[in-house]
């Protein structure tokens, strides 16, 4: 028996509350009191702000709180980092020692103003998910067993196809293999497309745990991916997505108890991907050299916002930039990271702070710094193309999360295939810079295809046709 939650907006919290004026005031203060007198400690204190967010955003938005998750958790991370930046971590990658210049109340505040567009956007196209979900659990449970076979048949395919490549190139999680490097090494074979596809069945496992016959199965269906993701390389972003997926159907099913797939996702990720990268890093054979790579990496979260807030702003909109990041959008061949170099995205950010022996080796690689996308906005428009450009994004990722949790209540299979692929794509331009991967035409292609689906009939039924001249029942 399904427990309905409250439902959405029913707290007397508006929508979108968390980032009232309250916590907006709050967080502006932070700011002026980092620009009036520098201090990590204000860096330190987005943090209990952020976390007060959290909690005013599940009570008024409950819905959009487990939709976004995934992104709370990476705000929080680049949060954190920016605050050991501000109290003198080293980042290697780009030589420099932070030291308190407000970056992190900035980044606060743009995502309080950035969430609560989201938030508010998702719950105004979900305004009844309870009523909804009384239907689906019995249209869940009717496709629960092909569901459960289709997922199963795609796991074998793809563990015996990646099996094939380890034992030709090796395996990163054992051979100690960066994953770019690996990537580099396997171009050409199937290799990229099975291991970064599999956020996209992270929202279809969590629909089988949902399901109290399939539970177990989905739990080792999710253990498979995992396990699968972390032996390839698959890190702390790719395995949050995938959790995150994963618990969408659970955590919405549990109404008022949602906290408990949230606890047993946030406890599957630390339990999977810590052990995970120490082990990548070596930590068997040195166990300081791993840990210290591991705090490098954390700190380096934060750095390409950091670099590019203090950076002086921009005398004009850097037009050359935009234009061929905008003229990418509609050809595929364009959108490719090499061949983009560093005129747009995230070469562009890269090569005003980064040695060059370090980008160059990024470039052949077809890797790079994590979340560049603000930083490049930043640095090609000033705070206004920043502001507009991520709430543009947010709104366009709520509008998604709506549309994918409708095609998963309507049980339209295919048609959530096609939104979890648009999902994915707006993540990868949050970590990646790359506007195509959010307004590109394959991302538009895959949303107009996934609209279609969601809205065909279920049944289509020919009373008559037309033969000779004259009508006949079918």
């Amino acid at each position: 028996m399904v427990e309905h939650h409250r439902p959405i907006g029913a707290s007397g919290a508006p929508c979108g509350a968390f980032a009232g004026p309250a916590l907006l005031a709050a967080a502006a203060l932070l700011a002026a009191a980092a620009a009036l007198t520098p201090s990590p400690l204000w860096a330190w204190l987005t943090l209990p702000l952020f976390t007060v967010a959290l909690f005013a955003l599940a009570r008024a938005t409950p819905t959009a709180t487990i939709l976004l998750a995934p992104l709370l958790v990476l705000r929080a991370t680049e949060l954190a980092s920016l605050a050991a930046i501000e109290s003198g971590a080293v980042m290697a990658e780009t030589l420099t020692t932070g030291h308190p210049t407000g970056a992190a109340t900035h980044l606060l505040l743009l995502t309080l103003v950035t969430l609560g567009a989201s938030a508010a956007l998702i719950e105004a196209l979900l305004p009844d998910v309870a009523n909804h979900l009384a239907d689906a659990i019995p249209r869940w449970t009717a496709h629960g067993h092909k569901l459960a076979l289709a997922l199963a048949a795609t796991f074998a395919a793809a563990t015996l196809t990646l099996a094939i490549l380890g034992l030709r190139h090796g395996v990163p999680l054992f051979h100690h293999i960066d994953r770019f490097t690996y990537l580099h090494r396997l171009d050409g074979t199937p290799f990229a497309s099975l291991i970064h596809n599999g956020a996209l069945l992270g929202p279809f496992i969590g629909v089988l745990i949902a399901i109290p016959a399939r539970c177990r199965v989905g739990a080792l269906l999710l253990a498979w991916l995992l396990l699968l993701s972390i032996l390839f390389g698959e890190k702390f972003t790719s395995l949050l997505l995938i959790l995150g997926g994963a618990a969408i159907a659970p955590a919405l099913t549990a109404g008022s108890r949602a906290w408990r797939p949230a606890a047993i996702a946030a406890v599957a990720l630390a339990g999977f991907s810590l052990p995970a990268i120490l082990l990548t890093y070596g930590a068997p054979a040195d166990s300081r050299r791993a840990l210290t790579r591991l705090a490098d990496r954390a700190a380096e979260q934060g750095q390409l916002f950091y670099v590019a807030d203090r950076a002086p702003a921009p005398p004009r909109l850097d037009t050359p930039a935009l234009t061929a990041d905008i003229a990418s959008w509609p050809d595929p061949a364009a959108q490719n990271a090499a061949t983009a170099g560093p005129r747009f995205g995230l070469y562009y950010v890269m090569i005003r702070f980064t040695p060059s022996h370090r980008l160059e080796l990024a470039m052949r690689s077809g890797g790079g710094f994590v979340f560049p996308l603000y930083p490049y906005l930043l640095l090609a428009g000033g705070p206004l193309l920043l502001v507009i450009g991520a709430l543009a994004l947010a709104l366009f990722q709520g509008w998604a999360f709506a549309l994918l949790v409708r095609a998963l209540l309507a049980a339209r299979w295919l048609a959530a295939l096609a939104f979890a692929r648009v999902v994915a794509s707006l993540y990868a331009c949050l970590t990646t810079g790359y506007l195509w991967n959010a307004f590109g035409v394959k991302t538009l292609a895959t949303l107009a295809i996934g609209l279609v689906l969601l809205h065909l009939p279920r049944k289509i039924t020919v009373k008559s046709i037309t033969f000779n001249g004259s009508r006949q029942p079918a």
